[in-house]
């Protein structure tokens, strides 16, 4: 990502490293791999940590040299250089991000970029991603700076480890440096681990807090940059441990092999499953840290030294900052996952992007002539440059997207929360939760997870939901399933889930409810592998009760959010007839569901998509659903009013009131 190549001129000058070059090409291409969706690199974010090692390496390395060679170290230098290394290309690249954005997205996530370049703009990204997390987080495909965040985990070391490790190699003791920052890796180390499940025991021990709630330990430890200091440290010991006495060539050549083999299987064997990072993080950083130890030995040292390696390396910042964008940008356009040969073709794109970044803004600002701008003026550019940018950017953020570019009943429908709508979604449903009130209306029990929610506010806004005794069964947590599922199911489809999709699985099946219902709606956002198993699930659901009416909803998952749209479309006369694509992934598991027998499916798509795709938006300008499938509360009435035309509600009891 950064760190020098050559620490430049004067004092402190070091010589140039080819193979750390070819490092961070192994690095970066690792990254690119695994964003663009190349499951055989499903541990490529690890390419992030090689990064930081070899970061810890050559800043320690500096700053050492220097107060070993001049007694003293100059702040202001340093800082100055790091600026010119790092602010330019990302200031272009945020300038190129938000210009993409304020084309492509919705006001909604348009705002929540505003937000994310501010924070890029100050190096804070990785804080800013870090509160995001959640359920609520917004899927990556909207994020185009959500790679930044390792730029702020960077620049903070930057801001931080200068000071420690001049006051810790400015003793006279030789092994006060090495020994001080070996405590503070292992402090961020053991901390890690700690926090991993969301809790940090040493201070509840500490404080006498005891079970008090922490953080999401896993964004706190994959985001923040105390969590993140072991990575750099062990980079940083690399300075000791490689200096003052000449590697075998055997043993650099095996020590090399050693490296790529470790950060090899980083990247093959981990998944975004894992809790990282974690011990898992040893893997890239010693193997990083044995390549910088090893050096250029001449076999081994070809695989990073040769002109390829090189290049790539040199062009890595760059690189890594125009990738991403990239292939969010596609994926949004597209709203379809990346193909291979796509994958292949934006990772060739970012490279040729790359290229003129590196020429054209990043080494412009670095190289040895770039040293007759004064430190001075380069920094009042660079002030006047943050200022205009980061207002503007903070008031794209403050402004709900530019919602001002959209007509008035465009911009009232656009201005969702997505937070409220989700509150609206689930609302009804929880609140149904109870024992049927023993009327003589039909018996209707609602089972599943947010599908389900959006079936029940369909009967409330439709105005069914009054002809029957309706009760409901929330499952949550994603868990897919109502009932126990096998072991292998649980810990190959739902290992983040597994206790709490157990402990409600278990809770299903002893409920008494299933017993006392005359007719059983089961509403999941189905996938291939729970879809594979409701035949199972079904045989359990009739043995609690062999006489009711069960039924499913078929998976109605559309191409392209509903509020990406009706930012394009929303204002225009004839936006009603316009179709998205039908969800090709919906075709394959609805024509297993239709395989059941004695189930009724009800496909609540059937109103709205026809041979040329879905419609989005009603003939009275209403958006039918927000996201890929939940839908707004005028949506909702929408399809409650198309029930009348489909032949099950009166299967199951249901009558429309009066009045809808």
């Amino acid at each position: 990502m950064n760190g020098n190549r050559s620490e430049g001129r004067g004092h402190g000058s070091l010589p140039y490293r080819a193979e750390i070059d070819g490092l961070r090409a192994l690095a970066v291409m690792a990254v690119l791999f695994f964003h663009a969706g190349f499951v055989t690199f499903s541990g490529g974010f690890a390419g992030v940590d090689v990064f930081f090692v070899i970061s810890g390496f050559l800043i320690t390395r500096l700053i050492v040299n220097e107060v070993h060679s001049t007694g003293t170290f100059r702040f202001g230098h340093f800082y100055v250089r790091r600026m010119r290394r790092l602010f330019p290309a990302l200031l272009a690249t945020l300038w190129l991000s938000f210009i993409g954005a304020a084309f492509l997205f919705a006001p909604q996530f348009l705002s929540r970029v505003g937000g994310a370049l501010v924070a890029a703009l100050f190096s804070v990204s990785n804080i800013y991603f870090w509160a995001e997390s959640g359920y609520f987080d917004p899927d990556a495909i909207l994020k185009p700076l959500l790679h930044t965040w390792s730029l702020g985990v960077e620049e903070q070391f930057y801001l931080v480890w200068p000071v420690l490790v001049v006051l810790a190699v400015r003793n006279r003791s030789r092994w006060i440096g090495p020994a001080s920052i070996a405590l503070a890796g292992l402090a961020s180390f053991l901390f890690a681990l700690d926090m991993a499940d969301g809790r940090l025991a040493i201070l509840d021990v500490m404080s006498g807090i005891g079970d008090a709630p922490r953080a999401d330990g896993p964004a706190a430890v994959f985001f923040l940059a105390p969590f993140r200091v072991f990575e750099f440290a062990i980079g940083a010991l690399c300075v000791w441990l490689g200096g003052g006495w000449k590697t075998p060539k055997l043993f650099a050549e095996a020590l090399l092999a050693i490296g790529l083999l470790l950060i090899g299987l980083s990247v093959l064997l981990l998944d975004e499953t894992a809790i990282f990072p974690s011990w898992n993080a040893l893997l890239p950083c010693l193997g990083a840290a044995c390549v910088i130890l090893a050096g250029a030995p001449p076999v081994f040292g070809k695989v990073l030294t040769n002109p390829v390696m090189t290049g790539l390396g040199k062009v890595s910042y760059s690189l890594y900052l125009v990738h991403w964008p990239v292939i969010v940008f596609y994926g949004y356009w597209t709203f379809t996952p990346l193909s291979a040969g796509e994958g292949a073709g934006l990772i060739v794109v970012s490279i040729l992007l790359a290229v003129p970044m590196f020429h054209l803004v990043e080494r412009r600002f670095r190289l040895p002539g770039a040293e007759e701008v004064r430190s001075s003026v380069f920094l009042r550019q660079s002030a006047l440059a943050a200022t205009v940018s980061g207002l503007c950017w903070a008031g794209l953020w403050s402004s709900n997207g530019w919602l001002w570019r959209y007509p008035e009943e465009v911009q009232e429908q656009l201005s969702y929360e997505v937070e409220a709508l989700n509150d609206y979604v689930w609302k009804r449903f929880l609140a149904e939760e109870r024992s049927f009130d023993g009327s003589d209306r039909q018996k209707l029990l609602v089972v599943g997870d947010s599908m389900g929610a959006d079936f029940v506010n369909i009967l409330g806004e439709g105005g069914w939901a009054g002809s029957v005794d309706l009760a409901t069964v929330p499952v949550l947590d994603n868990c897919k399933t109502l009932f126990p599922v096998s072991d292998a199911y649980y810990e190959t489809y739902l290992p983040k889930m597994e206790e709490s999709c157990r402990r409600q699985h278990a809770t299903n099946l002893g409920r008494s409810i299933f017993a006392e219902a005359d007719a059983i709606v089961v509403a999941f956002e189905w996938s291939e592998s729970s879809a594979d198993v409701l035949d199972e699930q079904l045989a359990v659901l009739r043995t609690l009760n062999p006489s009711a009416k069960i039924a499913v909803t078929a998976r109605r998952i559309l191409t392209g959010t509903g509020i990406e749209f009706f930012a394009h479309h929303g204002g225009k006369p004839n936006a009603h007839e316009i179709r998205t694509p039908y969800f090709e992934g919906n075709v394959a598991i609805n024509r297993k569901l239709r395989a059941l027998q004695g189930v009724t499916v009800i496909d609540l798509l059937q109103p709205l998509c026809n041979e040329d795709g879905c419609q989005r938006v009603t003939r009275e300008g209403v958006l039918i659903s927000y996201d890929l499938a939940h839908l707004t509360p005028k949506g909702a009435a929408y399809l409650g009013e198309r029930l009348a035309t489909m032949d099950w509600p009166a299967k199951f009891g249901l009558r429309q009131e009066a009045g809808h």
